[in-house]
């Protein structure tokens, strides 16, 4: 299934916004984890022409 720039973009944001949540709940594994996907998932944002600081409103 294909999905167009603005599905994909939701999708990265909706699954940083569940690694935030696990993080607030406790346990930093789950931290350092979010982190690396983070990283990753802005690289996916600026390949497909967005830009990562302003969908993600990382600093």
């Amino acid at each position: 299934m294909f999905l167009s720039r603005e599905e994909r973009v939701l999708l990265l944001v909706y699954r940083i916004q569940k690694e935030r949540e696990l993080t607030l709940m406790g346990g930093h594994t789950s931290y350092d984890i979010g982190e690396k996907r983070i990283i990753k998932l802005k690289k996916k944002i600026e390949k497909i022409g967005g830009n990562p600081n302003l969908i993600l409103d990382i600093k």
